[in-house]
């Protein structure tokens, strides 16, 4: 896969901090009106500092054709606006008023609840429309570069990010005219031979489900724009940003260094985003979410308390360092263990460069390490999934050991009522029938999965939801106390909170062992994150559950089960 669009894959933001603040209706959507108006409204709004973003224009805030949403309402997550504001970036810290604590948990409190504007602004917004309704401007430009924008706007997200069409890039014109595929997206001078514009003009696409959909003019560009003949995209901007060599990066993490503390210059290491930095095509945006990316994943790989948030040591923000202390990985060796695997180690003490040679002999020396630094995009490649993935989050070899240390027995809960179950026909990872349940763990939920080959005979949850039929913990082996209504699983899925609130995935086969990639015939991506259906234990997990657990599920099974009294309960 490659990395630069795994990286802006992974970008999800870090988590936000607890809030005390507590309020609800209309008043909360006034605070947080007045909040925006008063410490941003100023720069984003009046001045416009980025070009076209009115902070008190809802539609532009909510608006999820830009990657990452400002905010993404009921989710801290995927909200930049809340990372900025939670991380103090902004107002900037020239700012001469900004937000008090109690302030900014009103705003966290707002976006959880929904983002909501006061009902007069609404109304007021609604008038405005009405007065003069909202058309796309044809400017003049280039049909091609009315299409491309209509594409960005609303079907990048999905097919270019996500992908989750496999291969499709909306904005890859190549890709659209392709004529290798059995129906091409757009066959030039031919609308109606074209998929893109059949699934645009019967509204297939966008989804219904998608809260911006294209106008009728907007929709008139596209067509207008294969009847043309499909001309080619405009080229994207090039970055205009200075090359960053081996020699200024060393020389930047050796001034770091230099400030340190000499005990602590042995647990300082670096990663560089060198690659995508000098990368012409790279936007700000890319960079910004190969940083997300990165802090996601690394505090996905820990089992501290705290969120550990990268220092940035450079004037491009492009070289982030870490204490290895702060994730735990002073101690099992976790450096050594990510230098096993990693591809790029040139040593650079053998330079041509004197200059070079010094930095890196001086570098290598203050940090007791013959490589302190490597490459951001390998990182989340590679140690998003297995061996790596298992090795630094030190997984055991079963679930049965995992369980024992996050404190859950499963046969226990089951037995005494203290599991939650739901079961359905199909889900989003298989076409077999999949029992979910979740469980108290050390450090918050411990969800697990019974996935099936089939549907058939044990394996049918319809007829046989009270199993396993064998329950193997930490305590022991135990025969479910249902026996003849006891499925039998092929395998499962599991999703556990760490201590510092992010999720850690782990894939078992029938005998609970681990395993790196789920079985096809049991379960399969239909997004083919990694390029194929196949479940990849950590970076596929990671992007079915982007967004946290899935929450728009229900209970088949009780309503047609064959039980009743204590084993309906169960």
């Amino acid at each position: 896969m490659n990395a630069n669009r795994l990286i802006l894959f992974l970008a999800l933001q870090l988590l936000g901090a607890a809030s005390t603040v507590r309020a609800e209706g209309e008043p909360l959507a006034q605070k947080a009106y007045h909040i925006l108006q008063t410490y941003c409204h100023g720069c984003h709004g009046v001045e416009f500092e980025v070009k076209g973003f009115d902070i008190l224009d809802r539609e532009i805030l909510i608006d999820n054709s830009v990657l990452p949403a400002y905010i993404a309402p009921g989710n801290l997550q995927e909200s930049y606006l809340w990372q900025m504001v939670s991380e103090g970036s902004m107002p900037p810290k020239k700012a001469k008023a900004r937000p008090s604590e109690e302030e900014v948990g009103i705003l966290k409190e707002w976006i959880l609840q929904g983002a909501p504007f006061p009902q007069a602004v609404l109304e007021s917004e609604t008038e405005d429309s009405a007065e003069s309704p909202e058309t796309v401007e044809i400017d003049g430009r280039d049909l091609g570069e009315q299409a491309y924008g209509v594409f960005e706007k609303y079907c990048y997200r999905c097919h270019g990010v996500e992908f989750k069409k496999q291969g499709l890039n909306i904005l890859d014109h190549q890709v659209l005219l392709d004529t290798k595929a059995e129906t091409p997206y757009v066959v030039p001078e031919n609308p109606d031979a074209s998929l893109v514009w059949k699934q645009l003009s019967e509204d297939a696409m966008p989804p219904k489900s998608s809260r911006t959909r294209p106008t009728d003019q907007e929709k008139q560009i596209v067509r207008d724009w294969i009847l043309a003949g499909a001309p080619p995209f405009p080229e994207r901007e090039r970055a205009e940003r200075p090359f960053l060599s081996d020699k200024e990066i060393l020389r930047s993490i050796q001034t770091d260094l230099q400030g340190r503390d000499e005990n602590d210059r042995v647990f300082r290491r670096y990663f560089t985003l060198a690659q995508i930095h000098n990368n012409e095509h790279a936007s700000e945006k890319d960079l910004r979410m190969a940083r997300a990316a990165f802090s996601k994943l690394l505090n996905s790989l820990t089992w501290q308390s705290e969120i550990v948030v990268p220092e940035i040591i450079d004037e491009h923000k492009a070289i982030l360092a870490i204490d290895l202390r702060d994730l735990i990985w002073d101690r099992e060796d976790h450096w050594d263990r990510i230098m096993a695997e990693y591809p790029y180690g040139i040593v650079l003490e053998t330079s041509p460069d004197p200059e070079i040679r010094h930095l890196a002999e001086d570098v290598y020396r203050l940090t007791n390490c013959q490589l302190p630094y490597i490459r951001v995009d390998w990182f989340v490649a590679n140690a998003s999934r297995p061996p790596l993935y298992h090795d630094l989050l030190q997984l055991p070899d079963n679930s049965m050991a995992l369980e024992e240390k996050l404190r859950v027995d499963p046969y226990k809960n089951f037995v005494e009522g203290s599991a939650i179950r739901a079961g359905f026909l199909q889900s989003g990872v298989s076409t077999q029938n999949r029992i979910v349940e979740r469980h108290r763990s050390l450090f918050g939920a411990y969800w697990l999965s019974y996935d099936f080959r089939d549907n058939t005979g044990t394996s049918n949850i319809f007829r046989c939801p009270l199993g396993p039929r064998t329950f193997r913990t930490h305590e022991g082996v135990f025969e479910s106390p249902f026996e003849p209504l006891a499925f039998e699983q092929a395998g499962g899925e599991i999703i556990f909170n760490l201590p510092n609130g992010l999720h850690g995935y782990f894939l078992v086969d029938g005998e609970h062992h681990r395993i790196d990639t789920g079985p096809i015939e049991v379960v399969s991506d239909s997004k083919q994150i990694v390029g194929n259906p196949t479940i990849v234990n950590g970076l596929s997990c990671m992007g079915c559950h982007k967004n946290g657990m899935k929450s728009e599920f229900k209970d088949e099974i009780r309503e047609g089960a064959g039980a009743f009294g204590e084993a309906l309960l169960k």
